[in-house]
C-alpha cells in the first residue's frame, strides 16, 4: 500500500474517533436527560415570573418564567452521588420571599425519577400547578404627591429632605418582616434601620442606595388582615442622582424558618444585603416610578 493510501486511512480513522468517541463529552449531550418541570403561580394573580425553585439534595435551581414556567435538568446518574446517582426523597421548593413558600416531595432511584408517582409524572412533569398564597404586598408611595401624572424628586439644592410612604397589605400574621439589622446577620450590615432602592428604570445606568436610620415599621409589626403605612424619612443628594426615571421600593426581608440553611446558600445569601445584588432577591413589590429634575 502505497503512502498516500495509508495517510489517507489514518485521516478517516482519526476523523471517526473525533466524531462517534463514546466517551466524549459531545455525546454525553446528545443523551436525553431527565428533567423536572411544572407551572407555579402566585394567588393574587401578580406575574408568575421569577419564583425561586430548588431541588434539594441535587442542588439544582431556577427561575419562572413570565408564565410561571419552570424546568430543572438532572445530571446524568453517573453524575450524581459520586456516580452512583440518588436514591431517595428529595424535597422541590419554590419561593417567592412575600408568599407561603411551598414544596413537592419527589422520589429518586439510582438518580432517576421513580415512576408511578401521586405528584409526578413518569417524564417529571408535576400533574398540577403549584400555588404560592400571599403573606402581604407592598407598593410605594411618595408623600405629599404633586397633582401630576408624573412623579417628581427635585433637587433645586444639594440636599432635600424626602418623606417616603410604603403600604403593606397583610394576609398573614405568620409574617415577619425585617428592614433592620437582624442579630442572626453578621454586624457588617451597619446600624441603619433600613434603606431606599432607587432603581434605574434604564438598566444602563447606575442604581442609587439611601440608607434611613428612622422608619415606623418594626419587624413584628405586622398583624393580619390589616392595612399599615411606612413612613421613611431620607437626606438624599443631589450628586448621587441622575436626571432619569427610578422605580422606588424599600429594603427588606422576609424571615422563613421553614427554609433549611442548605436554601439559602442555593439562593445566595448576598442577595439579602443592601447591595446591587438586593435587585435578585425573589419579592414582589409594586414600585413608584420618579423622575429626577435638577435645577
Amino acid at each position: 500500500m502505497s503512502h498516500k493510501y495509508i495517510i489517507i486511512l489514518l485521516l478517516v480513522i482519526w476523523l471517526v474517533n473525533c466524531t462517534e468517541n463514546p466517551l466524549s463529552n459531545d455525546d454525553d449531550n446528545k443523551i436525553e436527560k431527565e428533567k423536572i418541570s411544572g407551572k407555579v403561580i402566585l394567588d393574587d394573580g401578580t406575574s408568575s415570573d421569577g419564583i425561586f425553585v430548588w431541588l434539594q439534595g441535587f442542588n439544582l435551581n431556577t427561575l419562572t418564567d413570565e408564565n410561571g414556567k419552570f424546568e430543572i435538568k438532572l445530571p446524568l446518574p453517573e453524575n450524581q452521588n459520586g456516580g452512583s446517582g440518588n436514591t431517595g426523597k428529595f424535597t422541590l421548593y419554590f419561593f417567592m420571599s412575600n408568599y407561603q413558600s411551598s414544596t413537592i416531595d419527589i422520589e429518586f432511584a439510582n438518580g432517576k425519577i421513580l415512576e408511578e408517582q401521586d405528584n409526578i409524572t413518569n417524564s417529571g412533569k408535576l400533574r398540577d400547578n403549584d400555588t404560592l398564597f400571599a403573606l402581604f404586598n407592598c407598593k410605594g408611595l411618595l408623600s405629599e404627591e404633586e397633582d401630576t401624572d408624573e412623579l417628581l424628586l427635585k433637587f433645586d439644592r444639594d440636599t432635600v429632605k424626602a418623606k417616603f410612604l410604603f403600604q403593606f397589605d397583610v394576609f398573614d400574621n405568620s409574617a415577619q418582616v425585617f428592614s433592620l439589622r437582624q442579630d442572626r446577620v453578621p454586624s457588617n450590615h451597619g446600624f441603619f434601620r433600613t434603606g431606599i432602592i432607587f432603581e434605574p428604570v434604564d438598566k444602563d445606568h447606575d442604581m442609587v442606595l439611601v440608607k434611613t436610620s428612622k422608619a415606623q415599621l418594626d419587624y413584628d409589626a405586622l398583624s393580619s388582615n390589616s392595612t399599615i403605612y411606612w413612613s421613611l424619612d431620607s437626606l438624599l443628594y443631589k450628586n448621587d442622582f441622575e436626571e432619569i426615571e427610578y422605580l422606588v421600593s424599600p429594603y427588606i426581608t422576609v424571615d422563613h424558618p421553614e427554609l433549611p440553611v442548605e436554601f439559602w446558600d442555593a439562593l445566595g445569601r448576598e442577595k439579602l444585603e443592601f447591595t446591587s445584588a438586593y435587585l435578585e432577591y425573589p419579592i414582589k413589590i409594586k414600585k413608584d416610578k420618579i423622575k429626577v429634575v435638577k435645577y
